[in-house]
């Protein structure tokens, strides 16, 4: 039976280096693609919302704020927000931008609330860049 190194190499010794050739996309189906390909932009191009919640300063919260201000909602696919007082938060839903002014986002489970009503952080631990994902996943340069 043949050790991993050994079939690796034999694989390595029977393998051809093609040309590299350049050809339209709709020619490209079932081709072997040879060399990486990179973003050449951040896709997508915010901050993103990583599920249902409450967006919020952190800051605020490490300081002791327990009882925000629901100024808003901000859905997925609509022009982003801004956070009016440190002491205020922003619903938020899955796929949304990330309101300026926010740093995390309370799962919506632990902070059930409404627009212009106040939202308990009982319990909850905000810190910056939780339950958010940052501008991509696929980054500009980053490979893909």
């Amino acid at each position: 039976m043949l050790k991993p190194v050994e079939a690796d190499e034999l694989i390595g010794q029977r393998l051809q280096c093609l040309p590299i050739e350049s050809l339209p996309l709709a020619q490209c189906a079932g081709a072997v693609l040879r060399e990486n390909i990179y973003a050449e932009r951040d896709q997508p191009p915010f901050d993103r919302v990583a599920m249902d919640g409450i967006a919020l300063d952190s800051t605020a919260a490490s300081e002791g704020a327990r009882r925000l201000h629901i100024q808003a909602t901000q859905a997925a696919g609509d022009a982003p927000l801004a956070l009016a007082t440190p002491t205020s938060c922003i619903e938020v839903m899955t796929g949304a931008v990330l309101p300026a002014g926010c740093d995390c986002v309370v799962r919506w489970s632990r902070s059930p609330s409404a627009v212009g009503k106040p939202s308990s952080l009982q319990g909850c631990r905000p810190s910056p860049g939780k339950t958010s994902t940052g501008a991509g996943p696929t980054r500009a340069r980053e490979r893909c």
